[in-house]
């Protein structure tokens, strides 16, 4: 198994377990610099532990990751200022996957810069940063598209990689909160692209995907823009 270096702290980082089976976990993160400061099973639960535990890192078992409402309690239960860091662990993790053994080392990564910063930025302060970019992008804040576009990429931007997929609980979140279906999501944000990339700036299109997107095509697919902002959002956040 490859070897994941940890840098050190010279604090504990406060961990938060979501689990129903935490043991594993748990002797994962028996180390030195790590506490577990507290275990929850009951995502109704969850956004006040996250509000009165304060944890640097919030880990999930990765089935945790797919219902829509759970991720948004998660980075709505404490707007001032949400979990730091959310990352996600399988007992037999696939390639893009931290598996328990690497939790301690996956954890301190986390904590480093950009993502370590104790005062993270709350989600309207990603929403407002995602529309930013979206306008620089020449997207007509009247595409039915742009508001899923830029609520996507906030709360992506939330999530270190690896984010969990977008299908498993992005497009049901944005289609709750259009109160549309979720093939409705997606074709908005398809069209919003497409028309973006044929009357928008060529200048900040370039600027932002270089030669990212495929010469065929001539433009990002919904994933590729969603996460192409997600990143943008972090590095100007972080580094402003």
């Amino acid at each position: 198994m490859q070897t994941i270096s940890a840098p050190a702290f010279d604090f504990n980082i406060r961990v938060m377990l979501f689990s129903s089976a935490p043991m594993a976990a748990l002797r994962a993160l028996d180390v030195p610099g790590v506490m577990v400061c507290d275990i929850v099973s009951d995502a109704r639960s969850l956004p006040e532990r996250i509000a009165r535990m304060q944890p640097h890192v919030l880990v999930l078992e990765s089935a945790a990751c797919h219902p829509a409402a759970l991720c948004e309690s998660i980075l709505r239960a404490n707007p001032a200022c949400p979990p730091r860091v959310l990352a996600c662990f399988d007992t037999d993790a696939p390639v893009d996957l931290p598996s328990v053994s690497d939790l301690p080392a996956y954890v301190r990564n986390v904590m480093c810069l950009p993502y370590g910063r104790l005062a993270a930025p709350s989600i309207p302060d990603r929403l407002s940063c995602a529309e930013r970019l979206l306008d620089a992008l020449g997207m007509p804040r009247t595409l039915r598209g742009y508001a899923a576009i830029a609520y996507g990429a906030a709360l992506l931007s939330a999530f270190p990689p690896p984010a969990p997929p977008a299908h498993g609980w992005l497009y049901p979140l944005l289609a709750q909160r259009a109160q549309c279906s979720e093939g409705a999501v997606e074709r908005r944000i398809r069209s919003a692209v497409e028309s973006t990339w044929l009357r928008g700036s060529l200048q900040s299109q370039s600027a932002l995907f270089g030669l990212s997107i495929s010469p065929e095509r001539g433009k990002p697919t919904n994933a590729e823009l969603l996460c192409r902002l997600a990143v943008c959002v972090c590095e100007r956040l972080y580094t402003s």
